[in-house]
């Protein structure tokens, strides 16, 4: 079985935390980007494989929930990227690709928050 998952490098060997554990300032925000697929595999969206569309979203309830949280497919997106939404990533992924998210503090306080977690829809793969 093909394991498709979330990690912190291109050679798809570090993978995130879960739940995403991550520190920044008051006020401030964190910015990392994370890459995800299988070495060696092409997913597909289960629902409709090759013509729906994978999706990665925000699932759980940290100290700073889903609307603290921002996905984009570059760095400079996150900034017009809305908070808590869901991101296509195409429709289909041969071995992997990468996506930017950034974690907003939303209750002025520094430190660090865990408790969401990433998620993609059902695949399928070959």
């Amino acid at each position: 079985m093909a394991d498709f998952d979330f990690y912190t490098d291109s050679g798809l060997t570090n993978l995130v935390a879960s739940p995403l554990s991550m520190t920044h300032a008051i006020n401030g925000h964190s910015d990392i980007q994370i890459f995800c697929g299988g070495t060696g595999f092409t997913f597909q969206a289960n629902s409709d494989p090759g013509n729906d569309q994978i999706t990665v979203s925000i699932v759980g309830s940290g100290a700073q929930g889903a609307a603290s949280i921002k996905l984009a497919t570059t760095q400079a997106g996150l900034d017009g990227a809305t908070a808590g939404a869901a991101l296509d990533l195409g429709t289909e992924i041969n071995g992997s690709t990468s996506f930017w998210l950034r974690q907003t503090d939303m209750v002025g306080v520094a430190g660090q928050y865990s408790g969401m977690k990433l998620a993609v829809n059902e695949l399928v793969y070959s």
